[in-house]
């Protein structure tokens, strides 16, 4: 599907809450042989100028994930707790991170704190693109 040349690695973290309520990061999930196309601004509100940099990924229906499923984010939000670690899934909210990553963490912000806010994107829009021959099938994911 996609030029060898072309194809990173980036790292997803999986955001949702618990039993109780409380958020939980997932252990990251390396996604190897995607398609990453970065982009930069800058956009200017009131007195202040804010990033507007943006990510999108094209991510192989095929790919696989050592010891993990992929699950719809609908479904992966009613799993009980104990379960959420044999999968992974890509929702509105999750953190992007463009370079393989094996380190956990416990909140979000620690997320940006360690790789800057130029390298962690939170995702603002899954497409599952499932129609065509098996090579063309893909996630299309956006994030800012």
């Amino acid at each position: 599907m996609l030029p060898n040349q072309v194809r990173s690695a980036v790292t997803i973290y999986n955001l949702s809450t618990d039993s109780k309520n409380l958020p939980v990061i997932s252990a990251p999930v390396i996604l190897d042989g995607v398609y990453q196309n970065n982009s930069y601004g800058l956009r200017l509100k009131a007195e202040a100028v804010q990033s507007d940099d943006k990510v999108l990924l094209i991510i192989p229906l095929s790919i696989s994930v050592s010891g993990r499923d992929y699950i719809d984010a609908f479904l992966y939000t009613r799993l009980p707790d104990a379960e959420r670690s044999n999968y992974w899934t890509l929702a509105k909210g999750d953190k992007i991170i463009n370079k393989a990553v094996e380190q956990e963490f416990n909140r979000a912000t620690d997320i940006e704190k360690a790789f800057g806010f130029d390298n962690v994107y939170t995702i603002s829009e899954v497409v599952t693109n499932n129609f065509g021959s098996p090579s063309l099938q893909h996630y299309m994911v956006t994030g800012r």
